[in-house]
């Protein structure tokens, strides 16, 4: 089992093993997602190179005082070799140490010290940024297992492929999880996902402390969108607008950012939606339909991401006037939109000129819409209605 387990992060360890050189990077930031193997792998590389890393745990060990604990440290630096390899695992319990040691302790530790650091969050941009020029730094995302090898680690510990498979469409890779799966037996007696008391367990383990509601249900949106951009979200959200909602998605642990939008890291996504479906079954419907008239429309004619019309295999671009209108009337697909609320939500609510403006753009979208230019009907004495 160790050695299927070390077999999968080979490239991983190369990496760190260069540490072992001094032709290679001083400092290696080890970040990803809970349980996705940052530990073992920092275990694994100890065990390989037990006489020069020194490991320290900043969940425990930094449960002292925060001076003491920096003296300590210290103090575990002077007695270690003068060759020494610091591994740091959990530093995210501490975020304010990773400040102290890129701007203090690193500067006085003897130049041949090597450090390596794990944390869930990414590392600062200052170790990039305004690092000293005799400081060589790498970071390494630690991603979820390949399907290959994910199933090789589930042959190792016993399970037959077709449960390894069936296991892993739900884990898709997650080390923890491939773990915690396939100890529970009931696992093995459904077609594809885990039972909802485990799926309650996995919703605490990633998620110990509860989202604000505005958020969690946010996440929930998500969980039904390979990619979502600031319409996507609005539509599925049932809101008129979402930046600031956005942003904080951009923001957060749990998600990936892409040039096309942001997205749930896969196996969160897996998890947020079962626990859905098994929590609230009407809104778990609801956003389905949502996402399902969403990604029709999305993938059809209008290419929100990119803020352009798809016409006749030809991309059209969109002013930011015509582009924020056609976003209303997709969130508000197959009812009638006021002019007034057009108003408010793309010029702003302190507009002051005549609604004329709204026809004038609506006039120059069903230009460029050609073939589809009927989809935006007009609503006498109302506004106009996007029916698709």
């Amino acid at each position: 089992m160790a050695y299927e387990r070390t077999k999968s992060r080979e490239p991983e360890l190369n990496v760190l093993h260069s540490l072992l050189s001094s032709q290679h990077p001083d400092v290696v930031c080890l970040h990803g997602l809970m349980g996705v193997g940052k530990s073992a792998l920092l275990e694994d590389f100890a065990r390989l190179n037990d006489k020069r890393c020194c490991k320290i745990d900043c969940r425990s060990d930094g449960s002292v005082h925060r001076d003491k604990f920096r003296k300590s440290l210290k103090k575990r630096i002077q007695t270690a070799a003068d060759d020494a390899v610091l591994l740091l695992d959990h530093l995210d319990c501490q975020p304010e140490l990773e400040t102290w040691l890129r701007c203090e302790f690193l500067l006085r530790t003897p130049h041949n010290t090597k450090m390596v650091f794990a944390s869930r969050q990414p590392p600062h941009l200052s170790w990039m940024t305004n690092k000293s020029p005799h400081l060589r730094f790498r970071a390494i995302k630690l991603a979820t297992l390949p399907t290959d090898h994910a199933l090789a680690y589930l042959s190792s510990l016993g399970v037959e492929e077709c449960a390894a498979r069936t296991i892993n469409s739900f884990a898709l890779g997650h080390p923890t999880l491939l773990n915690i799966l396939c100890a529970d037996t009931r696992v093995l007696n459904v077609e594809r996902y885990p039972p909802t008391e485990l799926i309650h367990t996995l919703m605490r383990y990633f998620f110990a402390s509860p989202e604000p509601p505005g958020l969690s249900g946010a996440l929930e949106c998500l969980s039904f969108l390979p990619r979502a951009n600031e319409p996507a979200l609005a539509y599925l959200a049932q809101q008129d607008e979402c930046s600031q909602l956005y942003q904080t998605l951009c923001d957060h642990w749990s998600t990936e950012t892409h040039h096309d939008g942001i997205s749930l890291i896969p196996v969160l996504g897996n998890i947020i939606n079962r626990q859905l479906q098994a929590r609230d079954p009407e809104r778990y419907q609801t956003l389905l339909h949502l996402s399902q008239q969403w990604q029709q429309l999305d993938c059809h004619w209008f290419d929100s991401g990119a803020r352009q019309l798809k016409v006749n295999q030809h991309p059209i671009d969109l002013t930011p006037l015509e582009f924020g209108v056609l976003s209303i009337l997709f969130h508000h697909q197959g009812a009638a939109v006021s002019r007034k609320l057009l108003l408010e939500h793309v010029w702003g609510i302190h507009f002051e000129g005549s609604s004329n403006v709204v026809d004038t753009i609506i006039v120059s979208l069903r230009r460029k819409l050609c073939d589809y230019a009927h989809c935006i009907e007009t609503v006498r004495g109302v506004g106009y209605r996007l029916s698709v």
